[in-house]
């Protein structure tokens, strides 16, 4: 069993991460490994990566050459993992580490993909909103349904992982190529906590820029409207010149 974490501003929440891991999935009587993805955090992260690597031999550590952001760590981890079973959580502690245990049981039952949805988190009033607009635009562009409620966290079987990794786009969405790969899935419902160890990244502007990538990797609607367009107002302008 592989848990794969990026790892962005969260140096402080590293330590007990582990522990809570580490006590979590001894339970199970599994081989493990925790593969920790650094997507290059300037408050300390990787030293403390180091340091839990060199007290225990099931942590591996990771460090992009640059900031890719959170789905490229994602993808480095996935690649760099060995195990049957591939755990995708976030750093900050508010995916609890004891729903891990869940989620691999209910995969057991013969599903390939097990999300977690959040029951309940709250967020601004700019996030609700753009969350709302992502989703519209989803529904509109690439016919596909959103939920604001699933983030990263899941368990994916190998084969999954490995259809996911033949996707070589540059610009990631975790969540959007396991929906559209398909695969037989479940879900299991959790309680977020709430976040006690540094910031979310994720600006205004990165969670636009972010919308917009998902947008574009699931159709080409949006892409085709602009062409049309274009030859639309070409057109116009031919006209009105003649």
């Amino acid at each position: 069993l592989s848990v794969v974490v990026p790892v962005y501003r969260c140096a402080g929440s590293l330590h007990e991460l582990h522990r809570r891991v580490r006590a979590s999935l001894d339970q199970l009587n599994v081989p493990l490994e925790l593969v920790f993805v650094d997507d290059r955090s300037a408050d300390g992260s990787w030293s403390m990566l180091c340091d839990l690597a060199a007290r225990d031999s099931d942590v591996r550590g990771l460090r992009l050459s640059r900031n890719f952001g959170q789905h490229a760590a994602i993808t480095a981890g996935i690649e760099q993992s060995t195990g049957a079973w591939i755990v995708v959580m976030d750093c900050d502690l508010q995916d609890p580490p004891e729903d891990i245990v869940r989620l691999y049981e209910k995969a057991l039952e013969g599903y390939s993909i097990v999300y977690a949805r959040r029951l309940a988190k709250r967020m601004p009033f700019s996030r609700r909103t753009l969350g709302r607009v992502y989703s519209t635009l989803m529904r509109l562009f690439g016919g596909v349904r959103l939920d604001g409620s699933y983030g990263s966290f899941s368990i994916i079987s190998r084969p999954v992982a490995d259809a996911f990794l033949r996707l070589r786009d540059q610009d990631r969405h975790y969540t959007l190529i396991l929906q559209w790969l398909g695969y037989d899935h479940a879900t299991i419902d959790y309680e977020p906590a709430t976040r006690e160890f540094g910031a979310s990244s994720y600006t205004l502007r990165a969670l636009i820029a972010h919308a917009l990538e998902g947008v574009f990797f699931q159709t080409t609607v949006l892409l085709r409207a602009v062409v049309y367009l274009g030859f639309a107002l070409s057109a116009a302008g031919l006209g009105l010149a003649i």
